[in-house]
């Protein structure tokens, strides 16, 4: 009897151990599948791929640890791609040209800084990669003159295009690749700065501009190819709507027809475009925005070109100017974008983000950290 009771204690001893264990081993499991859900959650989250960096005079005097921390402030929120807007703009150079050529043309405004070496070198670390964008000259524009009531457009194109293929190979064997070796490996890429926008398509009196937009692009996309092997970006805005008239209104489907012939006939060479979402500037409203995407989304698919969304951080505020956008607002803006490309870019860290402190930044990385 007691063999039996003993036999019987054991086997309740066993029962109650496997017992317990199998409880440990479903709550381990819950735990498990709560995390994984969390991540899943996580990396479910609309996310930034990258942003542009807009240098200026201020800036561009910036010694490398200055640069370096913005950088990593970069990196800290899961930016993975810097576009430098421009390296010159109008007549003033932010990185020593080598170029004796374009000397007369651009003056650097302190030759003891290198922006673009600082940036380099520290998403080099990071893994990163960065555009280069070239030079900025803003009267390659289609000028509006009230008085007369006729587009102007007092620029040479040529001369523009040949000063951007001049300073296109400065960049390269300065940053990239000289004398058999490679200098940064995060270089990655061109971005042509001068800008298209649906007026330009949609207006007749912008045919010029248009044209010549068109052989700058395609010229300096197929040189860029053929020197460096670097794939070209370029973003278009879209226009106010007093870019427009009763007699050529807007028309987002006569937009997205022009990129799909553009694309068709390999008109511009470009490999991404980064369409800029207009909203921060007031030009869109986001189901406004979506209109374009919806029609622009599949024609870029058939074309094999890479469609980003380039989401304007900032509004301008009534008597006070440019001002960071509420994070619930730019949250809509990733959201919106997010529906038809993987890759979000955003105008621009500096300006409207910058790093701890900043109220977008600190809102974008709680967002990024939450489980909600």
């Amino acid at each position: 009897m007691s063999v039996v009771k003993s036999t019987i204690h054991q086997n309740t001893s066993f029962r109650q151990k496997t017992s317990f264990l199998i409880r440990q081993l479903l709550a381990l499991a819950l735990i498990i599948t709560l995390a994984s859900c969390s991540a899943n959650e996580a990396s479910a989250k609309i996310k930034l791929s990258g942003t542009f960096i807009q240098l200026n005079n201020d800036n561009a005097a910036k010694p490398a640890e200055w640069w370096h921390a913005k950088i990593e402030r970069m990196s800290e929120i899961g930016l993975k791609t810097i576009i430098i807007q421009y390296v010159a703009f109008q007549n003033t150079s932010f990185y020593p040209i080598g170029n004796k050529s374009l000397l007369a043309q651009y003056r650097q405004i302190n030759k003891n800084r290198d922006p673009i070496n600082y940036i380099l070198e520290k998403a080099d670390d990071l893994g990163m990669r960065v555009f280069i964008g070239l030079n900025l000259e803003t009267d390659f524009k289609a000028a509006y003159d009230a008085d007369n009531e006729v587009f102007v457009f007092d620029y040479d194109k040529d001369a523009i295009i040949s000063r951007s293929k001049k300073m296109l190979l400065d960049l390269f064997t300065r940053y990239v690749f000289s004398n058999g070796r490679t200098i940064h490996g995060s270089f990655s890429g061109w971005y042509l700065p001068i800008e298209l926008n649906d007026a330009v398509v949609t207006r007749t009196p912008q045919a010029k501009f248009m044209a010549d937009l068109i052989s700058y692009y395609y010229q300096l996309s197929t040189y860029a190819h053929q020197q460096t092997d670097f794939p070209t970006m370029i973003s278009p805005f879209f226009a106010a709507d007093t870019s427009f008239n009763d007699s050529e209104p807007r028309n987002p489907r006569k937009y997205a027809d022009w990129w799909n012939e553009a694309l068709q006939a390999n008109k511009l060479e470009v490999d991404i475009v980064a369409f800029q979402d207009s909203i921060g500037a007031g030009h869109l409203k986001i189901n406004g925005f979506e209109q374009y995407l919806n029609l622009l989304e599949p024609i870029f698919q058939k074309h094999d070109v890479e469609l980003w969304i380039n989401n304007e951080a900032f509004r301008i505020r009534k008597n006070r100017g440019f001002e960071s956008a509420e994070f619930k607002d730019f949250l809509k803006q990733l959201e919106a974008g997010s529906k038809y490309t993987d890759t979000s870019i955003m105008f621009e860290f500096l300006s409207y983000m910058s790093g701890p402190g900043s109220s977008l930044y600190d809102a974008y990385k709680h967002y990024l950290l939450s489980t909600e």
